[in-house]
């Protein structure tokens, strides 16, 4: 059920994916809270989620030796948080998102958390070219 509060509502949506066996949210830092010991450097008014499907992370392993691409979608919502991808190019010259992170900035401390989070699920690799 959707809460009034789009905090609340957004925690409660999260939880609920956590509980699925193929949970998709790699990390989840709500604004308002501490951040967890696996993160460095956020603070509390920070916001931070990482998403990425069990697809997503098949087709990154397949496909994200060649180009990783990152892009960030601005003032889509009345929070000005951003929406930032990560998509990979198919055999068909198809770009394929591969990972999401919504957050409330978008800078180097923030997107080294979402590579971690994105590290720690899909492992090492090598990566030929990043735009």
């Amino acid at each position: 059920m959707k809460h009034s509060n789009d905090l609340v509502s957004v925690c409660a949506w999260v939880e609920e994916l956590q509980n699925e066996p193929n949970n998709p949210i790699l990390l989840f830092k709500p604004q308002g809270m501490p951040q967890s010991a696996h993160m460095n450097n956020l603070g509390n008014d920070d916001f931070l989620i990482v998403i990425q499907t069990p697809f997503q992370k098949d087709v990154m392993k397949q496909y994200g030796n060649k180009a990783v691409l990152m892009d960030a979608t601005h003032g889509t919502t009345q929070y000005k948080f951003l929406l930032i991808s990560i998509v990979v190019i198919d055999d068909y010259g198809e770009g394929v998102p591969v990972a999401w992170a919504i957050s409330n900035r978008e800078d180097s401390t923030l997107l080294i958390e979402f590579l971690k989070g994105i590290y720690a699920n899909v492992g090492e690799m090598i990566i030929s070219l990043i735009i």
